[in-house]
């Protein structure tokens, strides 16, 4: 008895950078005709033989079925031919490909069952104890013919792939959601994690994006496709959030039944994107350029507080020696003469080099991501998370072979341990817990004998301008630290988690806070802070201000680094109100700070009184 196996690989081009594998697709073997020329055949190009068949020419053929079979999960087939029983020695034949499922789409009644002719095969056997096998045979479909077979099953496709975009280095275990940009809402496509080499695929069909608020009752899109638009997390985080307008740039807007795109994100660091560490940024400020000798951040002279961001790049390894490398941050507090604090001067004296000390406390500093294969066996990723306890007794962190636990996503966890092959960096070193090297108070509820209205803030109750010295170090990880290495130092960094210290009255209401107010009223103010921007006081109704600023008091920054605000005084500030309608008015005091990110902006304090 003679046996002939004949094995290939079957996929199909979506455009010419995404190649998928054609899963489950039946393979057919024909005996050529004896109308066919089979040398020419054998010969063609598969770009000239390959042709869609109609229900009849399937038909016609089937008295010449040699065998079949059906490709695996990663497209490949195994054919055997019984040479005996099919009269069969060894000749060229026909190779079909029957599909009555398309990935994407659920099978139903009304799926479409195609079969399509690929070309004409002379293969080479060799043989192989009882049987004659072939060389390995492998086939890729023209993206156009592709995609015209999807167009038949009402079936779409995004081949994407998600790359950093310093280096062009992919993002395996991300999560990439499509959206379809539409007037009157944004479809949601679907979603796909990427693989090891950043490539993901988004089946869709056409009533995901033809939706409506009416839908299923009306579904409707003015144009042929969607318009795409993308968000995309990695390790729980958004790091692409494109808006809906992206959906109608060129290449996004209208995209056919197949469409490609490629994805980059600056918010992650590829591994061999800089060998050389450096510490680069205060939250959003360069260290080298955006702050004043002062210690002030950009132009608007923002003060730090609370969490501070510490940015920069951190490779694994030293390139040089190749050993692990570990880093950590000292830091020191600017003195003033004599020793003592004083309000209303900046502390003149630097730090010595003795006198830094190894940042000890640190909130929990989100510094990468680690990607992994999960109980599902598909790619992952989670973020890499250090906190203080897992800086040793100097202060550093080493990040290879740090181990962290992951969501296997089987109901399980697991240990991963960050190694140069898994492991790519948030741009982010540490997150200086600035509350650890101020003193307190850190809240205004904390305070102890505020100012009556209208009193000024005694000079020791009031929070003076802290200044510190900030300096990066890095070291091979056997290596014994100092305080004198130096790859980055800041000289000068103004750190405030100190309240604004304030209080507010009116005269007319100090016996009585439910006086009825007729002619005049009298505000007692105070207000203190070390960084204030601005503050202002105002008269308002249900209909808005009545009596603004100015007349009445305000102050602002204007870069006088002493500006702390003001007070009224116990004869507080007059405001004549016999002409102001009956009804209830708001005495305000508003204010904001220059802490970076929004802490203490807005505020405002009230007190209400009827006329």
């Amino acid at each position: 008895m003679s046996r002939y196996v004949f094995r290939g690989k079957l996929s199909a081009y979506i455009c010419n950078k995404c190649l998928v594998n054609l899963t489950k697709v039946q393979v057919k073997l024909y005996r050529h005709r004896d109308s066919q020329s089979i040398d020419k055949l054998v010969e063609a190009s598969p770009k000239n033989t390959l042709a869609l068949l109609t229900d009849e020419a399937v038909s016609e053929k089937q008295g010449f079925l040699l065998a079949t079979a059906t490709a695996d999960e990663n497209g490949e087939f195994s054919v055997t031919i019984d040479g005996d029983a099919a009269a069969y020695d060894g000749g060229a034949f026909e190779v079909d490909v029957c599909i009555d499922s398309i990935p994407g789409r659920i099978p139903d009644k009304k799926s479409p069952k195609l079969q399509f002719t690929i070309t004409s095969v002379g293969p080479e056997w060799s043989q192989q104890n009882d049987m004659f096998v072939s060389t390995r045979w492998h086939y890729s479909i023209a993206a156009r013919f592709w995609c015209h077979i999807l167009a038949k099953y009402d079936v779409w496709v995004i081949c994407g792939r998600l790359l950093t975009c310093e280096g062009q280095q992919p993002l395996p275990g991300a999560l990439v959601k499509a959206f379809d940009a539409d007037w009157l809402q944004h479809d949601a496509l679907g979603s796909a994690t990427t693989d090891f080499n950043g490539y993901f695929y988004i089946y869709y069909t056409s009533a995901d994006f033809k939706k409506t608020p009416f839908s299923p009752l009306i579904n409707i899109e003015l144009t042929g496709g969607p318009d795409l638009f993308f968000q995309v997390e990695f390790g729980g985080d958004i790091i692409i959030n494109e808006s809906a307008s992206s959906g109608r740039q060129p290449g996004r807007e209208n995209v056919g039944h197949c469409a490609c795109v490629e994805l980059c994100t600056d918010k992650i660091v590829p591994p061999d994107a800089d060998e050389i560490p450096h510490w680069e940024r205060v939250e959003e400020f360069e260290v080298d350029t955006d702050f004043s000798t002062e210690g002030y951040a950009g132009s608007a002279a923002n003060v730090m507080h609370d969490c501070v961001d510490l940015h920069g790049n951190m490779p694994l390894t030293n390139v040089a020696s190749g050993k692990a490398l570990k880093y950590r941050f000292l830091i020191g507090a600017w003195t003033w003469a004599g020793g003592t604090e004083d309000p209303a001067v900046m502390p003149s004296a630097p730090p010595a080099d003795n006198d830094l000390v190894p940042v000890a406390l640190i909130c929990d500093s989100k510094v990468g991501y680690i990607y992994y294969i999960d109980g599902n066996g598909l790619a992952s990723s989670a973020p890499v998370v250090i906190k203080s306890s897992d800086l040793d007794g100097d202060g550093c962190i080493k990040l290879l072979g740090f181990s962290v636990q992951v969501d296997m996503h089987d109901s399980t966890t697991a240990a991963q341990t960050i190694t140069e092959a898994n492991f790519v960096g948030a741009y982010l070193l540490m997150r200086l817990n600035s509350d650890a090297v101020t003193p307190a108070p850190y809240d205004v509820l904390d305070y102890l004998g505020l100012p009556a209205a209208g009193d000024p803030v005694a000079s020791v109750d009031q929070a003076p301008i802290r200044r510190f010295k900030l300096r990066f170090q890095v070291y091979d990880f056997d290596a014994v630290v100092d305080k004198a290495t130096n790859n980055k130092t800041l000289d000068a960094l103004v750190i405030d988690n100190s309240p604004v210290k304030y209080s507010l009255n009116l005269t007319e209401l100090t016996g009585d806070l439910c006086n009825k107010v007729t002619n005049e009223v009298h505000i007692l103010y105070t207000i203190d802070h070390p960084h204030l921007d601005y503050f202002n006081v105002t008269i308002k109704n249900n209909g808005g201000v009545v009596h603004g600023a100015p007349p009445l008091p305000e102050g602002n920054f204007a870069g006088n680094y002493f500006f702390r605000g003001d007070e009224s005084g116990a004869a507080g500030v007059a405001v004549d109100v016999r002409l102001d309608p009956v009804c209830a008015y708001a005495v305000t005091l508003e204010w904001k700070t220059r802490h970076y990110s929004g802490r203490g902006r807005g505020s405002e304090r009230q007190i209400l009184y009827c006329k």
